[in-house]
């Protein structure tokens, strides 16, 4: 089992049987806690006997076979959801209050996607083209903003090298315990239904497993 930041070296874990990555801690972008995830998960893991199926699929398990999952608090990505084979990342839509606005226009300030506008003289939120990252809701300072919407946008299928693509939506969920339990699907999913050698961002790119 693997446990990596950003900081550490992948490769040197190419002998275990799965890999996750995460956000670092403390880090204050954070639009949601990936933590309790996290700590779920290692155990969750280790109950599929991941060791042993890779050992009867593959006659030697390389790097690029071992499952690996990424996990986000926001949509900045740090730990590379979209380039794994499982990828959550956290998202906290706004909810606006415009009782407690006092029109400072930090939110839009702040906002690196430009979805907010105060062009109309009052607040609007453009919420299809907002990522969910929460700037705007740590921003500001009388609370008009809050997450209206939070939870887990799950990716499948990501991978590097020489065909390198991004992980497809499969959707989105509110909760933890909804984010394991898709993991642990996808996982069991790929043992049982793939082909022999058969790797795990190959088979996602072909099977879009909903949550």
């Amino acid at each position: 089992m693997t446990d990596m930041t950003m900081e550490e070296n992948a490769q040197s874990h190419i002998a275990q049987n799965y890999i996750v990555v995460h956000c670092r801690p403390g880090c204050p972008k954070a639009a949601r806690s990936w933590r309790d995830l996290n700590e779920r998960l290692r155990p969750a893991l280790e109950g599929l006997a991941i060791e042993q199926k890779l050992k009867e699929k593959f006659p030697r398990i390389l790097y690029h076979q071992v499952p690996k999952i990424g996990i986000s608090a926001c949509p900045n990505g740090c730990s590379q959801p979209q380039i794994r084979d499982i990828g959550v990342m956290g998202f906290a839509k706004p909810r606006f209050e415009p009782e407690l606005c006092t029109d400072c226009r930090i939110c839009a300030g702040v906002c690196l996607e430009n979805v907010i506008s105060f062009e109309s003289g009052s607040f609007s939120l453009d919420s299809g083209t907002c990522l969910g990252c929460g700037d705007c809701i740590r921003s500001c300072p009388s609370g008009a903003l809050s997450a209206a919407e939070s939870g887990w946008k799950l990716l499948q299928g990501g991978r590097v090298g020489r065909h390198p693509r991004f992980g497809e939506l499969s959707g989105q969920v509110a909760t933890d315990e909804e984010a394991l339990s898709w993991i642990l699907a996808v996982l069991r999913q790929y043992f049982d239904d793939s082909g022999p050698e058969e790797r795990l961002s190959h088979y996602l790119e072909h099977h879009l497993i909903k949550p």
